[in-house]
């Protein structure tokens, strides 16, 4: 993976950590179904502020990064990681429907492309499970080849979702900027009771 600075940076920067997180944290969105679980005050709080319910994605997040993590980054590096990756959950969560799917369907073939490099990982640095129809050779040029696909598929992922969320505010400055009803911080954040404008 000598080859582009930019592929070179996507892969060295925890990308698998960053996929895990943007999963673990749409799941957990999605899973919303266990409000009741909660108390009445805490219900009461989360559904006047739409700001509270992003601080308790971002600590799910943070803690998710945390846990789940192979290595044992510095906080700093968790708090930094988790800041990236709810920056684009923000702009992924704000796109059209279409790209929405697309998006999503990108990010489950990176997620099993990451599944093949953990495993020719592991089977590189265990010798004994090596398969009998491989070699390290062969190991090595598979880890190259997944790695360059999942570098090139996260960049294409990243400016997607860029492109996308241009595309989507610009709709809803056309939409609503003449009625000085436009936000950038609503369109990003979002509004109390999330109400979907059509």
């Amino acid at each position: 993976m000598d080859d582009e600075p930019v592929l070179r940076f996507i892969h060295n920067s925890d990308m698998h950590d960053y996929l895990k997180g943007t999963f673990l944290l749409t799941l957990a969105i999605s899973g919303n179904f266990i409000a009741e679980l909660q108390g009445c005050g805490t219900r009461r709080i989360l559904l006047k502020s739409i700001v509270s319910k992003h601080i308790i994605a971002f600590f799910i997040l943070y803690f998710a990064l945390d846990l789940f993590s192979d290595t044992h980054p510095h906080p700093i590096e968790t708090l930094r990681k988790t800041c990236i990756i709810y920056i684009l959950f923000l702009l992924f969560m704000k796109l059209p429907v279409i790209n929405t799917i697309i998006i999503f369907i990108l990010l489950t073939i990176s997620y099993i492309i990451m599944a093949n490099i953990d495993y020719y990982e592991h089977i590189k640095n265990n010798s004994k499970d090596i398969p009998d129809d491989l070699d390290i050779k062969n190991i090595q040029l598979k880890l190259n080849k997944y790695k360059r696909i999942q570098s090139i598929l996260t960049l294409i992922i990243i400016i997607l979702i860029i492109i996308s969320f241009i595309y989507y505010g610009y709709k809803k400055y056309l939409k609503y900027g003449s009625q000085q009803s436009f936000s950038i911080y609503k369109l990003i954040i979002g509004e109390r009771g999330g109400q979907c404008n059509k």
